[in-house]
């Protein structure tokens, strides 16, 4: 074995620049394909299925608050926006099945927040103060309630009362979502999506 690693040295020193260049380039994929072979032995690729709204990306995002760096301030700040979409999709879904259910309001003057909640488009990018005032005396509402709990009969969001119950924070002016926010906010997601989180030292992908 001596004998073989001094011949092997002593004919290195007889090639040319180009065939040195190649063996050590061999030697670098060598070591490249090794680090990688050690890598994937500590990764485990996990692939989700669901239909909509199964909490498929809900539960990426619970493992990137647990298990990754979580999300930023920037990160968290974009998600305001989803957040107001969310509410006012709840509060549309709510008052739609006020009708279809043939729910009254407990106060008549009800009816005039119901309709100037249904003008509003539900892509808005803010809360202004009429908007949160009209949700807040809505979602006060007895009859309201009543239908809220009747939820399994027509589609709500699961969030629905968790940002109805923090609408004062979440329409405040310097509002900045929390991670408890960010993980309740409903959007549709399609294709497919690549996250990596650790796990005592093991790699779920």
């Amino acid at each position: 074995m001596a004998c073989w690693q001094w011949c092997r040295r002593t004919c290195v020193c007889f090639l040319d620049n180009e065939e040195r260049q190649t063996i050590a380039i061999d030697k670098e994929i060598q070591r490249i394909l090794r680090k990688q072979k050690k890598r994937e032995r500590r990764e485990i690729k996990v692939l989700l299925l669901g239909t909509g709204e199964s909490g498929k990306t809900t539960f990426i995002r619970q493992m990137r608050i647990i298990h990754g760096r979580g999300f930023s301030e920037e990160e968290r700040r974009d998600y305001a926006k989803l957040i107001y979409q969310n509410i006012f999709t709840a509060v549309k879904a709510m008052t739609r099945a006020m009708i279809t259910l043939r729910l009254p309001y407990a106060y008549p003057e009800n009816e005039m927040y119901d309709r100037w909640v249904q003008d509003v488009d539900v892509s808005v990018t803010q809360l202004d103060r009429g908007n949160v005032d009209a949700i807040r005396r809505l979602w006060a509402d007895p009859g309201l309630r009543v239908c809220y709990s009747r939820r399994s009969e027509y589609q709500l969001l699961d969030s629905t009362e968790y940002y109805m119950t923090n609408l004062d924070r979440i329409s405040a002016p310097d509002y900045i979502p929390t991670a408890q926010d960010v993980l309740r906010v409903r959007f549709p997601t399609t294709g497919i999506h690549d996250y990596s989180f650790t796990v005592e030292k093991i790699t779920l992908r």
